[in-house]
């Protein structure tokens, strides 16, 4: 198998932004979200992010569906769905469920990691404090307002700072967030 690639799950302001740093930074990417129309542009134009140094535009992998990943080599897989919508997902994030895979919740809501810790592993549960934000230009074309680092990534029960993650077992995947800013 090649470079495991990462899910990001939620093709609005803050998935899409997540996914473009993801590969400026190299890191493959598939893109899923429910909006067949939305991932259809996505697949034919790329996805376009609006930053304040330029605008960058990326070809990524889209998808409709989580059961088409089933056998893909996924190593992480990013919630950026609305928070009332993550129940909903449960049933479809199964198919990473015995995988290496770890989930990283990525909302503005407080305590969604707990509706994962409900149904898989704690220790592969982990949550970004974003401290980053956007707006919908249109189907496709996303601009980011404002991007502040660090943003913070949270396992279970700790604060990990980005800078001092040596220790974390986890560390190649959050040194690749660090990467991002």
């Amino acid at each position: 198998m090649g470079t495991p690639k990462s899910v990001i799950i939620g093709a609005g302001p803050v998935g899409s932004i997540l996914c473009a740093y993801l590969c400026r930074a190299g890191k493959p990417c598939v893109l899923v979200d429910l909006r067949q129309e939305l991932m259809r542009k996505i697949q034919e134009n790329g996805l376009q992010v609006h930053f304040e140094d330029g605008v960058y535009t990326q070809e990524v992998e889209t998808n409709t569906s989580l059961e088409a990943l089933e056998d893909e080599d996924i190593d992480t897989v990013f919630l950026c769905v609305k928070s009332i919508h993550l129940t909903s997902l449960m049933e479809p994030l199964k198919v990473f469920e015995h995988t290496n895979a770890v989930f990283v919740c990525v909302q503005n809501g407080i305590d969604s990691e707990k509706v994962l810790a409900h149904h898989f592993d704690r220790e592969k549960i982990f949550r970004i404090v974003p401290n980053f934000a956007g707006m919908i230009l249109e189907s496709g074309v996303v601009k980011q307002s404002f991007f502040h680092a660090p943003n913070f990534l949270l396992p279970p029960q700790e604060l990990l700072y980005l800078a001092t993650t040596e220790k974390n077992k986890n560390r190649e995947k959050v040194y690749l967030l660090d990467a991002i800013g």
